[in-house]
């Protein structure tokens, strides 16, 4: 498949593509292991977590358009949990969301049948 991607790539004059992942090592071989079709076939930039000062704005927006109350602590715990991982803490935020009735509550969720 990666030859095949590779192939369509090649021929394309106006595009740039960007492939994303969490997996640095992964991404790494992709890019780095002369034995794959994308051996140096493009730049590589490890990016740095996105900082929980800049997560708590954007959880804390997604929480207030559905009315429930959520504090910057709390926030602060989502994305140190997860150790700001950008899909952990949508999948956690979005979690508690979800268990969340107006306000966000420390301690076990109720089950939800």
């Amino acid at each position: 498949m990666q030859k095949r991607i590779r192939g369509a790539w090649q021929l394309q004059q106006q595009a740039s593509y960007c492939l994303f992942g969490s997996k640095k090592h992964m991404l790494s071989s992709l890019f780095q292991d002369k034995r794959m079709p994308f051996y140096q076939f493009g730049d590589i930039l490890f990016l740095q977590p996105i900082s929980t000062a800049n997560w708590i704005p954007f959880i804390r927006n997604k929480f207030e358009e559905r009315n429930i109350a959520i504090t910057d602590e709390q926030i602060r715990k989502i994305c140190e949990t997860v150790q700001n991982q950008s899909s952990y803490v949508q999948q956690l935020a979005w979690n508690v969301m979800l268990n969340s009735d107006n306000a966000v509550t420390e301690g076990k969720p109720p089950l939800r049948h």
